[in-house]
């Protein structure tokens, strides 16, 4: 058994997961967990579990996991990193939601943070990438999360859908979310080349909406990029998910030097927790709330 296999299911007892299905815990068997009813969800060498019963739309593929990656390595989120990773603790259980390709969590562990962590995501491509990182990394629907009640201390949702009512039942009592929505001026040079408008989500009212906002803080700035980033930016966000090949090679050519980073990192708590599932105003799966980074 690989070593990326054995921490995932030693990740999954510390947890505590249960089955998406019909919602009993699962134990393992071998090399795999299975449910009182027979559902059964096999190990993965590659150290990851999958929960969907059929595959996801390929809403983003490969390319932009890579290009992310590279981004986070240059250092171009560092501070959105450092603010988010300000709201945790040490050793609390946090469960990225929406992780991508892991990104966030592996930047908040080379941050000192040691507890256990989850990632959940759709894209089979962005959980493959994020399985070499330190989590418990599971291809699954954010409407139907694989871990019991009360599992975690905080849930990061970044720049993604919220289901708020699971969101409820997983956190532990005054357990927080650290929600990141996007600024009016976020990825201002992409849209500049679309001649798109700056984003408007309206994530924060919903948010407010289903819970108590703790505090909220802005991080804004403009970076200078060298045209390789320049290049990666355009793969990386979805806002360009409807261009072609040929399109986004001509974009790559714009004299582009800088790049506007503003988003807002709200931390909220529920007031009361609840442990039952379903939200009619939550989001359906991770395909959307607007456009992400």
């Amino acid at each position: 058994m690989s070593g990326r296999m054995e921490r995932a299911f030693a990740l999954a007892g510390a947890f505590g997961m249960i089955c998406p299905l019909c919602g009993g815990s699962y134990v393992r068997k071998e090399q795999a967990l299975v449910c009182p009813d027979g559902h059964t969800i096999n190990g993965n060498r590659k150290g990851y579990f999958n929960f969907l019963s059929r595959p996801a739309p390929d809403t983003y593929d490969k390319s932009l996991f890579e290009a992310r990656r590279r981004i986070f390595v240059s250092g171009l989120y560092d501070e959105v990193i450092s603010a988010v990773a300000g709201e945790i603790k040490p050793d609390d259980a946090v469960l990225d939601a929406g992780c991508g390709e892991g990104g966030y969590l592996c930047a908040i562990k080379d941050r000192g943070y040691r507890g256990n962590c989850a990632g959940v995501d759709m894209s089979r491509p962005g959980i493959e990438m994020a399985s070499s990182g330190e989590a418990l990394w599971c291809v699954a629907d954010m409407r139907h999360l694989p871990f019991a009640a009360s599992s975690f201390d905080c849930i990061l949702n970044i720049l993604s859908p919220a289901d708020y009512a699971e969101f409820r039942r997983v956190l532990r009592p005054a357990g927080k979310l650290i929600k990141v929505i996007p600024g009016p001026e976020y990825l201002r040079e992409v849209r500049a080349a679309r001649h798109l408008k700056g984003g408007d989500s309206r994530a924060d009212v919903r948010m407010q909406e289903k819970m108590r906002l703790l505090r909220t803080k802005r991080v804004h700035y403009v970076r200078a990029i060298e045209p390789g980033l320049w290049a990666d930016i355009l793969r990386m966000t979805p806002l360009n998910q409807d261009l072609s090949a040929i399109e986004i090679r001509e974009m790559e050519q714009m004299p582009v030097g800088t790049l506007t980073i503003d988003l807002t990192v709200m931390t909220a708590v529920f007031d009361q927790p609840d442990t039952k599932r379903g939200d009619p105003d939550s989001a359906a799966g991770q395909l959307g709330e607007f456009h992400p980074s």
